[in-house]
């Protein structure tokens, strides 16, 4: 039922803030992360930035860079990262998890937690599924996200699907 009830707050919104906030509530909620961030790919520089954090200062949440462990398994397999270490004493620069978010193939992000919920004990499966959801659907969202806020909202028409068809080779 988490897994339903995430997947489908998930594809409720194409307002990039609410699209960030329903992540938070995800991990906060469901997964019991207690203090994580979310980490934008910037391209050029091959830099993780934070964009959130919980139960962290956000400006206390480093750069880093996407070819340094534990980010580095976590973009080159493209699946959740789960460190061995015993939750406990927590460190900026180096989360518990890694989680890439996808957009297909490419990372365009991850969420890194750093510790969770006084009362969670251990990683369960469902946690498991909940990561693997965020990662190979919360990158699809942010950047619907973005694309669409930046895309400037008009009236929407038959054309505009036409022409978008006919400039992916498709049917038109």
């Amino acid at each position: 039922m988490n897994l339903f009830v995430a997947g489908h707050q998930l594809y409720s919104t194409l307002d990039l803030a609410n699209a960030v906030q329903i992540i938070v509530e995800i991990l906060l909620n469901f997964v019991g992360a207690g203090r994580f961030a979310i980490l934008i790919l910037d391209e050029p520089s091959g830099e993780l930035h934070p964009i959130e954090a919980y139960g962290v200062d956000l400006s206390s949440v480093p750069v880093m860079r996407s070819d340094l462990e534990p980010l580095a398994t976590c973009f080159r397999s493209g699946k959740p990262e789960v460190s061995d270490s015993v939750p406990g004493q927590w460190n900026v620069s180096e989360p518990l998890v890694c989680i890439p978010l996808k957009l297909g193939a490419e990372v365009l992000g991850a969420v890194t937690i750093y510790s969770y919920l006084e009362q969670k004990r251990e990683l369960s499966p469902i946690d498991l599924e909940l990561f693997s959801l965020l990662g190979d659907r919360g990158g699809a969202v942010l950047e619907s996200a973005r694309l669409f806020a930046s895309s400037g909202v008009g009236p929407r028409t038959v054309q505009d699907y036409r022409n978008l068809l006919k400039s992916e080779g498709g049917h038109g």
